[in-house]
């Protein structure tokens, strides 16, 4: 339930802001997983204090790569819920969007199987590689859309990132230099 003033007395005494739980889940991902489940009940108050967790972890040099035991990033995870406001934290948080599970699939492909038009094209703000291929079968953020019947997603892959960045000027991600 985010839990921001224990977080806030841990982080006073200098607690470890990437220290592992049991599943082998760092904070940043849980915290993910929380706002992302607290969007799909549509609680946005709890959903409003796991997102400033998350901003709290981030101001206090947790790594947003930390992955668990299958390879899943925060930004995995938030993509494929299809959170917006959290893949732009994340993204702003100095998040790897290339970064790529176990399987080999990275945000940009969980964005896709799961139709999340915003996620994804927050992703290729954020510089995503829509070629960046699975480990089975090859299978690419497009072959994925059409698996999941995402048409939204198709036209956005197949018209390429330079055209979805261009159409989407809401997007804000800060991209450092380099």
């Amino acid at each position: 339930q985010g839990h921001i003033s224990t977080v806030r007395e841990l982080v006073k005494v200098r607690a470890d802001v990437n220290q592992l739980n049991r599943d082998g889940s760092s904070p940043a991902l849980c915290a993910a997983k929380h706002v992302v489940g607290f969007e799909l009940k549509a609680s946005l108050r709890k959903m409003g204090t796991c997102l400033e967790l998350l901003a709290l972890l981030a101001r206090e040099g947790a790594d947003m790569d930390l992955v668990n035991c299958e390879g899943t990033s925060p930004l995995m995870v938030a993509s494929e819920g299809g959170s917006t406001p959290v893949v732009e934290l994340l993204l702003n948080s100095k998040a790897s969007v290339n970064l790529a599970d176990h399987r080999g699939f990275t945000a940009a492909h969980y964005a896709s199987i799961n139709g999340h038009c915003d996620a994804l094209v927050t992703l290729l703000v954020g510089g995503a590689d829509i070629n960046t291929e699975g480990y089975l079968g090859g299978r690419r953020p497009l072959l994925m859309a059409f698996e999941g019947r995402h048409e939204g997603i198709a036209r956005i892959l197949l018209r390429g990132p330079v055209t979805a960045i261009a159409e989407s000027s809401h997007w804000t991600i800060n991209k450092s230099p380099g």
